[in-house]
């Protein structure tokens, strides 16, 4: 039995048999849509539809959520977003062997056959000799040479080449020598899919070899900046 002392809206809130029944008897809500609530909508009715595991999403347009792609170096799983790449660090040499064949007075690409580290492997050391980033950035990028030569006031000059084309070069030692060595860095930026490096660099007359010694010619970089 109601209590004839009770209050009116404590009445109706005992009487009420819904949740929207009983807001609206605490004068909580006035609207069919139950006022301050949040009602279901569009963007939630689209959100509940997901499925699958391990995804992120976004709002990408009104009732519209879309996928977030993990990019190279990440990992998302169990709710964690973990980086997973070594930031593209490489270290590459000769292993030992010189390199022969070389065009005088010109300018050769080291053929860097022998991968000391490749965290990412993004250095080819079978082929193309290049190193091809996936990560948008910018790069430090070191290469030191030694080349033997015929008696020459010219020297050796390393390079760093982008795309095939020189981007920084070395130093240069002007004396009669029959060996010389040229050292670079500098920082490249690379778009992170088809920017390519490579090591060149530049002989003088009578060319010998690149040493081969992993002490005397190497190449070595990693991503500073995204």
């Amino acid at each position: 039995m109601t209590d004839p002392m009770m209050p009116p809206y404590r009445r109706q809130f005992d009487d009420a048999r819904d949740p929207y029944a009983a807001r609206v008897a605490l004068g909580l809500s006035a609207a069919a849509t139950g006022g301050p609530f949040q009602p279901l909508d569009a963007d939630l009715t689209a959100l509940a539809a997901l499925s699958g595991t391990n995804t992120i999403y976004y709002r990408s347009a009104a009732d519209t959520w879309s996928t977030v792609t993990i990019s190279a170096g990440l990992s998302f799983a169990s709710g964690t977003l973990t980086a997973t790449g070594g930031r593209g660090l490489f270290r590459v040499d000769r292993n030992g062997t010189n390199q022969t064949g070389l065009t005088s007075n010109a300018y050769n690409k080291v053929q860097f056959n022998h991968e000391a580290v490749d965290q990412d492997n993004w250095f080819d050391s079978a082929t193309n000799y290049r190193y091809t980033p996936q990560l948008a950035g910018w790069y430090f990028i070191g290469l030191m040479v030694v080349g033997n030569h015929g008696s020459s006031a010219d020297s050796t000059v390393a390079a760093i080449y982008k795309n095939g084309s020189s981007a920084a070069e070395g130093t240069y030692t002007n004396a009669t020598c029959t060996a010389s060595s040229s050292h670079i860095t500098a920082i490249i930026q690379c778009n992170g899919s088809s920017d390519y490096i490579e090591g060149y660099a530049y002989i003088p007359s009578s060319a010998v070899n690149f040493a081969g010694s992993v002490n005397f010619t190497f190449m070595y970089g990693f991503l500073v900046s995204g």
